[in-house]
């Protein structure tokens, strides 16, 4: 191919790969407000909290992008049919020009400024290419309905209808074909080889465009946004790499119709040359069936664990063992009514995972490899704070929280992390994480009031410095901004102790102490559910093992109304039948700590677990 000639073709392949990519843009965009951004969109899949509060760094979009795609998508649908039109006009343009170059919109009358209708919009090829289409097309259209009485339903009868319609317009268009040349006003009827050549050809073409489409409409915007939402929290860096493949894909599209179409029949064109760009053409239309049917679902599933044609994470077989054996065995026993009861708390968290240290380990090195880009992702966090739950370890649920809420970007990460720093307030190792409302890899503010939550946090963990700081970023005045966090401040040098008689060998016990109202002494309550969920322990606000002597203390008591609570656990190897929790009537009921009463004494406890054999 001589390099003119090549430039010229690789010049088409490039406007086609534009125009498919353009008319592509207007469902992306419409998809991706309607399914990531409008929080009231009937197909919403990323719920954002409209509670004025910070949201996590990963859903930040910029500002132009978002007017952008929310604009597009808004338009009125006349106006999205306008745009759909203009480019389906400039590929027809760009094909017509292909297989017949006398065809041009204009007829090269000079513009005349001051003589309107000199212009010839409506020139003579163009009305020549309609009159000869339309019959021709209604032909294909009668002809298609006998055969439909044969065909099966299904792609047969599409696959027969892109042939028809492919064979019809290269005969009726083709500059050897019916309407010959756009500038004559004779018609031409070609011999029966060619005839026979150009509707092969053009069925040819029907059939490859038809398969573009359909392996285009394999990987539609809808449902790479699910993948995406399915990666975690979509912001516009999540956003980019999905958006890029669909363009690119429908860019490949269109280049790889355009050299089909000159390899098919470019009039003029030397044989050796269309054969070039007719390889290169069914070269990207291959590469495009290949990569949507078999290696975009395989990459989707062995490099982001995400199963493409469920639209759903894909578990490998080792992450939900059969048996939840390996785990420590819990009980939590609490005050209900003045009778102690006690249940176990499960060793499989929400996330149907076991939570042995042994099985979370494995989670994060295979979480580790995929560099936490994976739809396990979010489960493998909820796994960690319900193991957390379950041991007692605030710093590893705010440790959690974080970095769920910095891997996976789901707002449900950032909740909790505020929700617990809110009601650990007091205790060191939580005052540490209010470093990371400062970070923004993991918090973003996206107004000014949304700063508020972080203020008030550091005024409850007695940081009157730093909520000030943050009251000020807010926009409250200094004189509020102190009245504020003086409001917000707590006692928090609460104190509880006690002692435990009676536990048997090899029992770790600990005294805990939850909300007065909390969620858990209901669950407690009736018979159901058999088991609590390791994730009610959240409710925990302070816990304190037993010593060696049977002594605990719990310190650094946030002012409040809660219940004492027993925690039991013993290793895997052995099966706990029950606990039993005897105590004095004052430890079964709820009591208060504050300034005038910093100091709880329950007494004596007296636990007896009974292990299996």
């Amino acid at each position: 191919m001589t390099r003119s000639c090549a430039a010229a073709v690789l010049g088409k392949a490039l406007v086609g790969a534009l125009i498919a990519a353009g008319a592509a843009l207007i469902p992306l965009a419409q998809y991706t407000s309607a399914m990531l951004l409008w929080r009231d969109s009937p197909i919403n899949i990323q719920s954002i909290p409209d509670d004025g509060g910070p949201l996590p760094a990963r859903l930040v979009w910029h500002p132009w992008t978002y007017r952008f795609l929310t604009a597009m998508a808004g338009m009125p649908m006349a106006a999205a049919l306008v745009f759909y039109l203009f480019f389906a006009a400039g590929g027809a343009y760009l094909i017509l020009r292909v297989l017949n170059p006398t065809f041009r919109v204009t007829t090269g009358v000079d513009w005349n400024r001051w003589l309107l209708f000199k212009t010839y919009m409506h020139s003579a090829p163009l009305i020549k290419v309609i009159v000869t289409m339309v019959p021709v097309q209604v032909a294909v259209f009668f002809l298609w309905l006998m055969l439909q009485a044969f065909l099966p339903h299904g792609p047969a009868g599409s696959l027969t209808v892109a042939f028809l319609v492919g064979g019809g317009s290269w005969l009726a268009l083709s500059r050897n074909g019916f309407v010959g040349d756009c500038d004559s006003g004779n018609y031409l009827l070609p011999s029966r080889r060619d005839a026979i050549s150009l509707v092969i050809r053009g069925g040819l073409f029907g059939l490859i465009v038809w398969l573009l489409l359909f392996n285009l409409l394999e990987i539609q915007p809808q449902s790479l946004s699910r993948m995406a939402r399915g990666l975690g929290g979509v912001g516009e860096q999540a956003w980019r790499p999905f958006a890029a493949a669909w363009l690119a894909s429908a860019a490949l599209a269109g280049a790889a119709s355009v050299l089909s179409a000159v390899g098919l029949g470019h009039y003029g064109v030397p044989k050796q040359n269309r054969m070039t760009a007719g390889i290169l053409g069914a070269t990207l239309t291959a590469a495009l069936a290949i990569g949507t049917q078999r290696a975009w679902p395989e990459v989707a599933r062995s490099r982001y664990d995400y199963d493409w044609n469920r639209q759903d994470h894909a578990r490998p077989p080792w992450w939900t063992p059969r048996a939840s054996d390996r785990a420590l065995r819990i009980w939590l026993a609490l005050p209900v009514r003045g009778q102690w009861r006690a249940k176990p708390v499960a060793a499989v968290g929400i996330s149907q995972i076991e939570l042995s240290d042994e099985h979370l380990r494995r989670i994060r090195t295979h979480l580790l490899g995929r560099q936490y880009t994976s739809a396990l992702t979010s489960p493998g966090f909820v796994a960690e704070y319900d193991a957390a739950c379950r041991r007692l370890n605030a710093s590893a649920r705010l440790k959690a929280c974080t970095e769920g809420a910095r891997r996976s970007g789901d707002p449900l990460f950032l909740h909790t992390l505020l929700s617990d720093l809110w009601m650990l307030a007091g205790l060191p190792e939580a005052a540490k994480y209010t470093e990371v409302l400062r970070d923004g890899r993991v918090v973003w503010y996206p107004t000014h009031d949304s700063r508020l939550p972080a203020g008030d946090i550091c005024a409850r963990h007695g940081m009157i410095r730093e909520a000030l700081q943050w009251y000020g970023e807010a926009g409250i005045p200094p004189t509020r901004a102190k009245e504020r966090a003086s409001r917000m401040a707590i006692f928090t040098s609460g104190r509880l102790q006690g002692t435990f008689v009676g536990s048997a060998r090899g029992v770790t016990a600990a005294a805990v102490i939850v909300p007065a109202q909390a969620e858990v002494v209901g669950l407690l309550a009736g018979d159901q559910p058999a088991q609590i969920g390791p994730f009610m322990l959240r409710e925990v606000v302070r816990s304190g093992k037993a010593a060696a002597d049977g002594r605990f203390e719990l310190t650094h008591i946030p002012e409040g109304d809660y219940r004492l609570g027993v925690y039991v656990a013993v290793p895997h190897t052995n099966r706990i039948r029950g606990v039993r929790v005897e105590s004095n009537a004052a430890a079964t009921e709820p009591f208060a700590i504050d300034a005038s009463a910093p100091d709880i004494s329950v007494g004596t406890l007296r636990l007896s677990v009974l292990i299996a054999e």
